[in-house]
C-alpha cells in the first residue's frame, strides 16, 4: 500500500546533468561488508566466535539489572 500510495503521490524528480554511471566503490564495499557479516554468522560458532542471537542478547542486556545472558566469569549472583 505505501508503494502505490508513493507512486502516486510523489513527484518524480532527476537531474539530468548527473551521470547514471554505477557506483562500483560502493558496490564492491557493500558487497565485501555483506559477505563478511554473513560468513562470521555462518562460521563464527567454529571460529569460536560469540556470534547471532547470544550475541545480541548479551548486548541487549548489558545494562540491565538481569541480562539474558551472561559472559562467562562475569556472574552477578554469588551463590544460586
Amino acid at each position: 500500500m505505501g508503494i502505490v500510495l508513493t507512486l502516486l503521490f510523489v513527484p518524480e524528480t532527476r537531474d539530468p546533468s548527473v551521470s547514471r554511471r554505477i557506483d562500483v566503490p560502493g558496490l564492491l564495499t557493500l558487497t565485501m561488508a555483506i559477505f563478511c557479516l554473513v560468513l562470521a554468522i555462518i562460521e563464527g560458532n567454529e571460529w569460536g566466535l560469540l556470534i547471532g542471537a547470544h550475541s545480541v542478547a548479551l548486548w541487549c542486556g548489558s545494562g540491565e539489572r538481569d541480562p539474558l545472558l551472561e559472559p562467562p566469569g562475569c556472574s552477578q549472583h554469588s551463590a544460586l
